[in-house]
């Protein structure tokens, strides 16, 4: 639980109220929320919804139906093939039943094609829009740069110049795909035998299944 306080509109910075809701029952469902969203939303000029699969966007959708705001619905990748077999049971009924009643009152906002293309397979008559993930560039002004040879060294603890390098970065979890990319490697060897393979990211519990599969490829 953040440690917050709840139930009321705090001053973030200027122009930027939050409110949090606590969840009440068993850590999944917020009373608070049900209660105090239908008059939250009668006020909005747009309702962004940020999920699929918890309890209060059925909620937010009925609401937000009821009072015939636009909304702007963005599933940020949970209605991929491999998601949807994964985590809580019964997805199949979810979507149909909380929220295809509401998918023709929506826009659906996708961050690529192919996350467009799994909105379609679902609510095929979707109103899509494709806006990827922006970047603060800002962010990136101020960077190291290093030669190959200190590259190698900072990384690897090897120097190794001439070696050819694929640097992947993002969490270490099963559906970012890492292990088809390591197999993927394993055939890269044959044409170029020096090359390195580099992965960046926060383990999300994958690890252990990748290290075994370098394990098991000689690698």
């Amino acid at each position: 639980h953040l440690p917050v306080e709840t139930n009321r509109y705090l001053d973030i910075e200027p122009g930027l109220r939050v409110k949090y809701y606590h969840d009440t029952i068993l850590n999944r469902f917020s009373w608070s929320l049900f209660r105090q969203l239908n008059q939250d939303l009668a006020w909005a000029n747009v309702v962004h919804v940020q999920a699929i699969f918890n309890s209060p966007i059925p909620i937010a959708l009925f609401f937000a139906r009821k009072f015939e705001k636009p909304v702007l619905l963005s599933p940020h990748g949970v209605l991929g093939s491999w998601i949807l077999k994964q985590g809580m049971p019964l997805k199949q009924l979810w979507l149909k039943y909380l929220i295809k009643p509401f998918s023709d009152y929506v826009y659906w906002h996708a961050t690529a094609e192919q996350e467009k293309l799994e909105i379609y397979s679902h609510f095929p008559e979707a109103k899509v829009e494709i806006i990827p993930n922006g970047v603060e560039i800002s962010s990136f002004l101020n960077h190291s740069q290093y030669n190959q040879k200190t590259y190698f060294l900072k990384y690897t603890k090897n120097v190794r110049s001439n070696s050819p390098i694929i640097i992947s970065m993002g969490r270490i979890h099963a559906k970012k795909g890492f292990d088809i990319l390591i197999r993927a490697f394993k055939e890269i060897l044959v044409q170029f035998p020096a090359a390195l393979l580099l992965i960046a990211g926060k383990d999300e519990g994958e690890l252990p299944n990748l290290k075994k599969i370098i394990h098991e490829l000689n690698l």
